[in-house]
């Protein structure tokens, strides 16, 4: 790829094109936006950003495995921009990490979930964001799954404990 053509692969790639990376990523994080923000220096709504598409931001920022690297196109030229780096900048320099919680009814059904790993709490948490009664049954006692392989037990049971502080669960 030439520089011409680096440039007019750029331009489009901010104009509405999906952007490569953001195809790889198995949680499809809006890059774009974020940067955006990250730019303006506005840490905070890029923080939003990524919490609302990954939930629980501080883990996933820990142990993603970056398959975005492989395709960034700036790879031919000089390196690929490190996506890891900028979303843990937003964990750590946000200046609100509070939950975004909505008032909504009350739900009439009770839901269990199987499994407290980390999809099973992300759907706890989300379920319960809505207002359902969630039990979440792990046979392990305490919630985490294979975290427990990937990060230290005080990393993930804060961000638990932080995401799940305002919607009740079992």
């Amino acid at each position: 790829m030439k520089v011409d053509d680096f440039e007019r692969y750029t331009e489009s790639c901010f104009q509405g094109a999906s952007a490569p990376c953001m195809s790889v990523c198995p949680l499809k994080v809006d890059v774009r936006a974020m940067i955006e923000k990250v730019q303006r220096g506005d840490f905070t709504a890029a923080y939003r950003l990524y919490r609302n598409q990954v939930v629980f931001p501080r883990i996933v920022s820990t142990i993603c495995d970056q398959p975005c690297k492989s395709v960034c196109v700036r790879n031919p030229f000089d390196e690929a921009v490190d996506l890891r780096l900028i979303e843990q900048a937003c964990v750590e320099l946000t200046k609100d990490r509070e939950p975004i919680r909505f008032n909504v009814p009350r739900k009439k059904h009770s839901i269990a979930v199987i499994g407290g790993g980390l999809s099973g709490m992300a759907c706890a948490l989300k379920l319960a964001g809505r207002n359902y009664e969630v039990t979440v049954y792990e046979k392990q006692g305490l919630p985490g799954g294979m975290l427990k392989e990937l990060l230290p037990q005080e990393i993930y049971l804060s961000e638990f404990e932080n995401e799940f502080k305002d919607v009740a669960y079992q």
